[in-house]
């Protein structure tokens, strides 16, 4: 600086600020956590700033940092993407980027029905809905059409028995075969390994066979009929 007096030269930073894990991505509505440490001159308080894109104002957050050199900060409940950076002293951190994931869902539900031979019923296709109704013996075959590219999937019997489904892309198919009521549902991770968060649950219900009932129900009472009926 002496020997150059015209030059310019950046002061040096007395407070750094490390920020981990720095970019990474969060499930849509889950928290991000982030861990910042500091070094060099302590400060007392340090700052979070906060937007959602590079045309808007920063939103800043104090927060007291005591004498503690490594401090753990959580945003909560993340739904769109957006940047930070931690400011303290002298010292910022870079800009990093939070970028938010959704998670797999279920877009369509094809439930296939056939019913047992001795039934006489024809095989019928339900496309609303999710809840089964049928003769014990009725098998189920599913086709689901997800939100996003899937990796496994499994059906999920009154939350104990789980079997496994074929997938194809953003497709899967699963079959059931109904003896007792209760409730099912879909757990589905994507390629990233993300699973679905408050599967639907759909109800079971199995339909007691009986015996044929008749009813004559017209015209339901006894009358007299004149010779021209």
């Amino acid at each position: 600086r002496c020997a150059h007096p015209l030059t310019h030269f950046e002061r040096e930073v007395l407070t750094h600020i490390a920020v981990r894990p720095g970019d990474f991505e969060v499930v849509k509505a889950e928290d991000a956590p982030i861990e910042i440490h500091f070094s060099g001159v302590q400060p007392r308080t340090a700052q979070i700033l906060q937007r959602e894109d590079a045309s808007a104002p920063w939103h800043r957050e104090e927060i007291i940092v005591e004498h503690s050199a490594t401090l753990g900060h959580t945003f909560k409940q993340v739904k769109r993407p957006f940047s930070y950076q931690v400011q303290a002293n002298d010292g910022h951190s870079r800009i990093y980027r939070v970028t938010v994931v959704d998670p797999p869902s279920i877009q369509r539900l094809r439930l296939h029905y056939e019913y047992p031979d001795y039934s006489g019923l024809a095989s019928r296709v339900e496309e609303e809905g999710g809840d089964i109704s049928g003769l014990a013996g009725t098998v189920v075959n599913f086709e689901i059409s997800a939100s996003k590219a899937l990796s496994t999937a499994k059906l999920i019997m009154d939350d104990t028995l789980s079997y496994p489904a074929r997938v194809e892309d953003d497709k899967a198919f699963a079959r059931l075969e109904i003896e007792i009521p209760g409730h099912y549902h879909f757990e589905l991770t994507d390629q990233k390994g993300i699973g679905n968060r408050d599967p639907i649950r759909y109800a079971v219900q199995v339909i007691e066979d009986g015996t044929p009932q008749v009813a004559i129900t017209d015209p339901g009472r006894d009358m007299d009929l004149p010779e021209s009926l």
